[in-house]
């Protein structure tokens, strides 16, 4: 169970209902009830990512950030923080995608290209009228350094 939850919190959901259903197979049916519970939650969860992801495809980036913000009660890894950053990227909120990408390179080991991706939009759309030229070079290097 402990392994699951760690999953969770990495948004490693189909790793942590993988765990919770060979848990499911080895207990008596009578002792399992706790891993039923855990079982439909990281499901739930599961569908809810999935959810999420698919809307900001769809670009319905406010109705994502909402089910983003239900998910990071739960679990606060980075990929979920970076979709959350996405989120309010495509709602024009760009301190807070920059604060979310912030919170998310904190929590990962790495740097994720999808962070620097996201770090780079928010510095372009951060040119003002004079266009700061400061921001456009951040953002333009970060770009080349995804691709």
């Amino acid at each position: 169970m402990r392994q699951a939850r760690a999953l969770v919190q990495m948004a490693d959901f189909g790793g942590a209902l993988k765990l919770l259903s060979m848990g499911l197979s080895k207990c008596p049916s009578n002792s399992s009830s706790l891993l039923q519970k855990e079982h439909g939650r990281v499901s739930s969860l599961q569908q809810q990512h999935d959810r999420c992801r698919a809307l900001l495809d769809e670009k319905e980036f406010a109705t994502a950030k909402a089910g983003l913000g239900n998910l990071l009660r739960d679990t606060t890894a980075p990929l979920v923080l970076l979709e959350a950053a996405e989120a309010d990227l495509g709602m024009g909120l760009v301190d807070s995608a920059r604060r979310l990408c912030l919170q998310a390179s904190r929590r990962s080991n790495t740097q994720d290209p999808k962070s620097l991706l996201v770090q780079g939009q928010c510095n372009i759309l951060s040119c003002g009228e004079k266009e700061d030229s400061q921001f456009l070079d951040s953002g333009v290097s970060l770009f080349k350094h995804v691709m």
